[in-house]
């Protein structure tokens, strides 16, 4: 009896290990992809873990590179030896491959269609979580910077004051005598170099004397009646000539053009002199004018060109607009709106944080297209 009290534990023990021997033989050397290898016959109670991750195999450099690399579909002979050398399939060096020395086929050696696609998702597992990882470590330093360097700007519009460039007395002078049946809602505030380019396009066609312009006026506008279909679009400024032109069939249509716009221009120089008290005369430095009579001011001798001018004028305008900075973020509240559909005009004030809008779209806002 006191016999079998000592070798029961030690039956207990010998049992532990057969099993341990049948699950590390049997088990993980046999499945696919295989976790451990045994050793040489002659060391055959030693086994070696055939896992490596090759992740923690390459460097922060190596990611980068191979992340951002043009030929990342293809593999690199580096990569097929690489994946040679991780290849749970393939013996590495000083492993004796159990087919060589015992002459036994394990099902574990051979390979497979399915082992074959194991690894190649096993490798695009790899890549998309290096991938993962530096677009994260991309998006914190973007993060980051922005933080430092961005800062944001909150604007509320209170329109009061509009400033209309040369082009909404032009193309849509309806839509201004119907902002200022609005005031005192809306008040206008027209810059001095509007009047003057609308002075200059109210001459029209400069090669003939007022008369011939007024009979050529009407003799093209006739002629296109018959033979020209009138234009559609909305006439721009910079689409007028400004040198002598003969009248044939050929400069007909700019001809025409040229004569619309003048009488338009003629239209809106009457309203502006109207002495409307919904309208003012504003010059570049933003002084308001009792009268429109006076259209030249100091400083038209620079470079400036009139868009720039326009831009000045409602600029000044809302030079004492109210300016708070809370928590790295500007508030801005302005009543001044300058009316464009110059593209180019709009970026200017966009940048210059000015707010700015289409005179059609300004309308439909205010509610007084009905």
């Amino acid at each position: 009896m006191l016999i079998i009290c000592f070798i029961f534990p030690i039956i207990q023990n010998v049992l532990r290990i057969q099993k341990l021997l049948y699950f590390g033989t049997d088990r993980l050397c046999n499945c696919d992809p295989p976790v451990l290898h045994r050793g040489t016959p002659e060391n055959a109670a030693q086994f070696y873990s055939v896992v490596e991750n090759r992740i923690e195999a390459l460097g922060d450099m190596d990611i980068l590179m191979e992340s951002f690399s043009d030929g990342e579909g293809a593999p690199t002979p580096d990569d097929e030896n690489g994946s040679k050398q991780l290849d749970p399939e393939v013996p590495a060096e000083g492993w004796a491959s159990p087919s060589t020395d015992s002459g036994v086929i394990s099902g574990g050696s051979s390979i497979s269609p399915g082992s074959i696609e194991t690894r190649k998702l096993l490798r695009l597992k790899d890549e998309l979580e290096r991938k993962q990882r530096m677009q994260e470590k991309h998006n914190q330093r973007v993060q980051d910077i922005l933080s430092q360097s961005t800062i944001a700007v909150t604007i509320e519009v209170r329109p009061r004051s509009l400033v209309p460039d040369t082009n909404c007395f032009v193309d849509y002078l309806p839509a201004i005598e119907m902002i200022a049946k609005a005031h005192p809602l809306y008040q206008l505030m027209v810059p001095i170099i509007v009047i003057n380019e609308l002075e200059g396009l109210s001459k029209g066609i400069k090669h003939l004397s007022p008369k011939q312009q007024t009979s050529a006026g009407n003799e093209l506008l006739s002629a296109a009646s018959k033979s020209y279909a009138l234009p559609t679009a909305p006439a721009s400024v910079a689409d007028i000539g400004t040198g002598p032109q003969p009248i044939n069939s050929a400069s007909l249509p700019a001809l025409q053009h040229a004569a619309k716009v003048a009488e338009l221009s003629k239209k809106a120089l009457h309203f502006i002199k109207s002495r409307n008290p919904a309208l003012k005369c504003v010059t570049t430095k933003g002084s308001i004018l009792k009268t429109s009579n006076f259209t030249v001011e100091d400083g038209d001798g620079d470079l400036k060109s009139n868009d720039d001018r326009i831009l000045e004028t409602a600029l000044n305008l809302c030079r004492h607009s109210v300016k708070e900075k809370q928590a790295g973020t500007r508030y801005l509240t302005h009543d001044v709106v300058l009316l464009t559909t110059d593209r180019n005009l709009r970026v200017k004030a966009i940048s210059n944080d000015l707010p700015v809008r289409e005179l059609p779209d300004f309308i439909k806002w205010a509610g007084l297209s009905a």
